[in-house]
């Protein structure tokens, strides 16, 4: 059950990630693939080779896409699994 449910999570992230992709350039992919994995604004922002602010607008980016498109992923991800 608690495993079924984990796996759903999953699942859901997954697909909300493969969401957000679909609007971002190769460059906001890498620096939100960075953000997701923990790294700071500075370390992306450095290894990426933009500025802290680029790093911000897309972090917000994905915030915004997430708003707007959140809700009515998940809707159809729910109509799949049933």
């Amino acid at each position: 059950s608690d495993y079924k449910l984990t796996t759903s999570r999953k699942a859901i992230v997954e697909y909300l990630i493969e969401e957000v992709m679909k609007f971002l350039s190769e460059e906001e992919k890498e620096i939100f693939s960075m953000w997701l994995n923990g790294y700071s604004y500075r370390d992306i922002s450095e290894n990426v080779g933009v500025s802290p602010k680029k790093v911000d607008n897309t972090v917000q980016k994905v915030r915004r896409i997430l708003k707007d498109r959140g809700k009515s992923s998940i809707f159809n991800l729910l109509k799949e699994l049933i």
